[in-house]
């Protein structure tokens, strides 16, 4: 049975986790290295939930009909090239 998860379909072999990217370039995981990959993801759960929580834009969005100022011509000199 194949499952997709993101970019890639990933099924399960007899001795071998495979995993697919959609441009075609194929992973082949040995028993050992998947529950290498299992430890990891354990180990960095946490961290890995916190970042991807942590994708909220920290720029305040600025609407220049609100904010005339930023219409205005700058007081800073400018170089022509």
């Amino acid at each position: 049975m194949d499952v997709i998860i993101g970019h890639y379909k990933v099924r399960l072999e007899t001795s071998q986790l495979v995993l697919t990217h959609a441009t075609g370039i194929s992973f082949m995981l040995t028993r050992e290295e998947v529950m290498g990959l299992i430890d990891f993801i354990e180990v960095y759960r946490e961290t890995l939930l916190l970042d991807l929580a942590d994708t909220e834009p920290r720029m305040e969005i600025v609407d220049p009909k609100k904010a005339p100022h930023l219409s205005e011509p700058s007081d800073f000199p400018h170089t022509e090239a």
